[in-house]
């Protein structure tokens, strides 16, 4: 899942590179991929895991929100940049199948 993500990614700046930068995106999109990043930052240092109270107050709610708004940005953002919307999208994805996947475990 996270090759697929990097694989994204790359296309996005090979996109960037080829056809320039495109308009500027919107203020709320670039809010989503800022805490769809930092969701993501945070599973991966496994925050989550050495505070596992915080796991039922704060990922799930968080989590969903943050996917939420990034599907939301998504789909405001296809019109305007492409790329944006494009790297905006992935990580959205991946988020929300981090998620799923953690409360399907979860509820074992």
């Amino acid at each position: 899942m996270s090759m697929l993500m990097v694989a994204v990614l790359l296309l996005a700046v090979h996109l960037h590179k080829n056809h320039g930068a495109g308009p500027r995106p919107y203020i709320f999109s670039v809010l989503s991929l800022s805490l769809l990043l930092l969701n993501v930052l945070l599973f991966i240092i496994m925050l989550f895991t050495v505070v596992p109270d915080i796991v039922d107050r704060l990922f799930f709610p968080y989590g969903s929100i943050v996917c939420g708004m990034g599907i939301i940005a998504t789909f405001f953002e296809v019109r305007n940049n492409k790329i944006f919307a494009l790297a905006t999208a992935t990580v959205t994805l991946n988020s929300l199948l981090v998620l799923l996947l953690v409360l399907a475990i979860s509820g074992m």
